[in-house]
């Protein structure tokens, strides 16, 4: 919650863990947050220059890296599979 606000000023109201992928160099931890409704838009800052919303769909589209592609086109599976139970 503390990075999340750190790094784009938004505030979680809840953050459950999902899994660790590891990349290249990096051990990533990979989180999903949960906001408000009237959740403001996210703000760069700290560590990062650029951050914006996308729709899930448009999401694998994006210029990323493959290790970020890879992390996407899990956590899209995960939601997935749980709309599916």
């Amino acid at each position: 919650m503390r990075e999340l606000r750190e790094e784009t000023k938004l505030k979680a109201k809840e953050v459950v863990f999902l899994f660790h992928f590891i990349g290249a160099t990096t051990l990533h931890h990979v989180f999903l947050a949960s906001l408000g409704q009237k959740t403001m838009e996210p703000k760069p800052s700290n560590e990062i220059t650029h951050c914006d919303w996308f729709m899930s769909q448009d999401l694998l589209s994006l210029v990323a890296s493959p290790t970020t592609k890879q992390i996407v086109q899990n956590v899209l599976m995960r939601a997935e599979q749980s709309r599916l139970r």
